[in-house]
């Protein structure tokens, strides 16, 4: 059911391309219904978040042995995007500056919208003390 699900909504995003904001929110719900990490964030907090479990899913995979090569290394591209727009981030909080999550998010969607697709499970959160 959840592969006809991500057909579906793969078809669908592909369909209507010329949409981005539409396909923007088709990706948003297919990553919601698979992912404990958010799929949009507002805060810091929830960008260092899903930034970590981004790199520790990617961690995860590659212990398996399962994956090939060249999802494997797709996996590790689209962290290294989601990595790249976390460290601006990082930098801009530091400063005090202001912060816009547009680049994170749409890194974040397209490392969750690919690992969903190829049915990778995401990395569980870890309990903060």
């Amino acid at each position: 059911m959840r592969n006809l699900l991500l057909g579906l909504v793969a078809a669908f995003t592909l369909t209507v391309g010329g949409c981005t904001s539409l396909a923007s929110g088709v990706t948003d719900l297919a990553g919601s219904f698979t992912s404990s990490s958010p799929s949009q964030v507002t805060v810091y907090g929830d960008a260092t978040l899903a930034a970590d479990i981004a790199t520790r899913t990617v961690d995860l995979a590659v212990k398996t042995g399962k994956l090939d090569r060249a999802t494997l290394l797709e996996l590790q591209t689209l962290n290294d995007a989601v990595h790249a727009a976390w460290v601006k981030l990082k930098a801009a909080n530091d400063a005090g500056q202001s912060l816009s999550f547009a680049s994170f998010n749409a890194a974040l969607a397209a490392f969750q919208s690919y690992r969903t697709s190829t049915g990778i499970p995401e990395a569980p959160k870890v309990a903060t003390p």
